[in-house]
Parts: C-alpha cells; structure tokens; sequence
C-alpha cells in the first residue's frame, strides 16, 4: 500500500463506534468522545499522479466536467463484475456536478480493474469502490484529480440500491471513490445539517438492474487488514471489470 491509501479516513459502524478506516495517523485516536465526521473509508487522498503502472489511467482534468457530452439527464451506466452486471441510472438533475465527474473518470476508464476494496457487514450496510487495484499481494490506490463540490443536499436519499460519493473528512473531498449501499442507510448517511459531521454523503443515482448482484458482491468473505477494515479476502471476486455508459 503506497502513502495514498493513508489518508486519515473514518467508519461508522455499531452504533457510531468509531475505527481508523486506512491506517493513517491523526490526532483524534481511536474511541474517542469526540466523533469526527462520518465519512465513508476509502476515500482518496487527493494526489493527481496515478501509479507508474500499465493499470494506470490519467483522468482528464476536474475543469472538462462542465463539457456538454454530461448533459443528458438520466444517463446510465454498467458496472460489469465477476458476480454479474449492474445497469445504475444517475441523476444529473439532482446532482449535476457529481454525475459529471463520474461520467469523466468512467470516460477515462479510470475504474477498469479496480476493486470494491471495503465491503461493510454491519450499519451502513455498502460496498466501497473506484480508487484501488490489486498488484501482488496488495491493493494500490489509482491517482485522481482535484475534489468536487459536494451535493448531499439535493435531497437524494442513501438508500438500498443507490449510488454515493465516498469522502475523506472534509465535506468537499470526494474525487474517484464511490460506494453502493447494500441497506438501508438514509439515516446515518444523509444530509442532516451544514456542518462537517452531519453534512452526509451525496447520492447521485440508483441501480435499476441487477440488484441481485449487488447482494452477491455484499455477501463476499472479507477480512480485516492492516489497511482496510471488512475487505475482500479474494479481491478477483470483487473486480470492477469496467464501467461503461449504457447504449
């Protein structure tokens, strides 16, 4: 795991009982009275060089994604994986910044050959993709460009099926890494108030095929390591094969 994966990152699990999410250090430790944001683990460090590797790819830069090819209103997309495909419908109405800057990394084929690195068991209930690849033994952290504005006021609701941007602990720090939730996590997930703990995760889309699929890629064995919590104890069966925009 390279330094990008370090990033001080939180998870919200048993009721609000708070873990690192990927290593790192920070000055709040572990247990703490005080809970820091509820962010979603995984998300990007914000470096803007990807690996020096053939699984790399140079998202174009943050500033295209005004261009009008993200126009359409409802675009759709396929998340192909080895448990099967999922076809998600994106609202660029509701959340035209987010939709735009996913559309631009799908575009670039930034998400070929990443993995759903986190998939959580307990409350909420998602898994956690877009940013890492395995290379040996390891998973490595793709590079991304600058963070986007974040949405989680359009009034989208982080329920069972739909689409979400991870964040680190800032409120406007999501780049590349998403997540789908798998249950029902409107209450911990949402916008709640505009302050940095209950501003919540912006939703942008939902999956209209292949929900089946997603229960399979959430029922997964996992393991705990030294940088991911519940991650996949085989990342192959975890693989984003691609992601492409639906015909």
């Amino acid at each position: 795991m390279g330094p990008q994966g370090k990033m001080l990152l939180w998870t919200v699990a048993f009721c609000s009982a708070l873990v690192v999410g990927c290593g790192g250090s920070d000055s709040s430790e572990e247990g703490s009275t005080e809970a820091p944001p509820a962010a979603i683990p995984g998300a990007s460090s914000q470096s803007t060089t990807p690996p020096t590797t053939d699984n790399a790819t140079n998202p174009p830069m943050a500033g295209t994604t005004n261009s009008a090819m993200y126009k359409q209103s409802t675009p759709r997309v396929i998340i192909e994986t080895p448990q099967g495909n999922m076809t998600v419908e994106l609202d660029a109405e509701k959340a035209p910044l987010t939709t735009a800057n996913f559309l631009m990394y799908v575009d670039a084929q930034h998400y070929d050959g990443t993995v759903f690195h986190e998939i959580l068991r307990d409350h909420p209930q998602l898994i956690i993709g877009g940013a890492y690849y395995p290379e040996s033994s390891t998973l490595v952290e793709r590079g991304a460009t600058d963070p986007i504005q974040s949405e989680a006021t359009n009034g989208l609701k982080n329920e069972r099926g739909t689409i979400a941007m991870a964040r680190g602990l800032g409120v406007d720090s999501a780049t590349c890494h998403f997540f789908l939730n798998v249950g029902n996590n409107s209450e911990m997930l949402d916008h709640r108030a505009d302050n940095t703990n209950d501003y919540g995760y912006c939703v942008f889309g939902r999956i209209t095929e292949g929900i089946d699929t997603l229960d399979k890629l959430g029922a997964l064995a996992v393991h705990d390591t030294d940088d991911f919590k519940q991650t996949p104890v085989d990342p192959a069966e975890a693989t984003i094969k691609a992601i492409r925009r639906a015909p």
